[in-house]
């Protein structure tokens, strides 16, 4: 997988957890790659929730929801009230090609973070 990262002109360290980061568009992402049992190529990353969006909870995780319902292949989540994670999981056969895999989930991983955010900026009143 790190030969893919490097063919995609992806610069990675990998961190405590054996997880490659990665920058796109200025935003940190994570890639992981299970060993164990059928392949499993997780792309994820963590945002902190700005202050001044929508503080009501029942809209973030609404939110949330919304998003994973609708972004097939995204999970989004609330994380300790203050922190938006999202993930994208592929199982990976034998032979597949990560050059492939991890462009499209990078893309899918920011595609539900937008979405996520515009719906909590749709939802605050006008000033």
């Amino acid at each position: 997988m790190q030969e893919a990262l490097t063919q995609l002109g992806l610069d990675y360290t990998t961190d405590n957890d054996a997880d490659l980061a990665i920058s796109v568009n200025d935003q940190q992402l994570y890639v992981r790659v299970s060993d164990d049992g059928p392949g499993l190529l997780r792309v994820f990353g963590q945002w902190q929730i700005q202050a001044d969006l929508n503080p009501d909870q029942g809209v973030r995780f609404g939110a949330a929801h919304h998003v994973t319902t609708t972004h097939v292949l995204a999970k989004v989540s609330i994380l300790e009230e203050t922190t938006l994670a999202v993930a994208v999981d592929n199982i990976v056969p034998e032979g597949a090609r990560y050059d492939v895999l991890i462009p499209a989930s990078v893309e899918a991983v920011l595609a539900a973070v937008g979405a996520w955010h515009q719906l909590i900026v749709d939802s605050m009143p006008e000033s």
